[in-house]
């Protein structure tokens, strides 16, 4: 789904958006993990207000994954 949504010009899709949070919080070893963290957004109120906040680029439809 999450491709077919991307494929869209009129849509923004974002995959696991509390995944390098959830990551730092837990210290749970996973592979790339490092990499996820620090690409990633760690603080979780910034995560909501991205997801609650207007949609970016003029798009009119925001498809989150997970």
């Amino acid at each position: 789904m999450m491709r077919a949504w991307g494929n869209r010009d009129d849509t923004v899709v974002i995959d696991e958006p509390f995944y390098a949070y959830y990551l730092k919080v837990t210290g749970i070893e996973h592979p790339g993990a490092d990499e996820v963290i620090a690409t990633g957004e760690t603080d979780w109120r910034k995560v909501v207000a991205h997801l609650t906040g207007p949609i970016t680029n003029g798009k009119r439809i925001f498809f989150r994954n997970r």
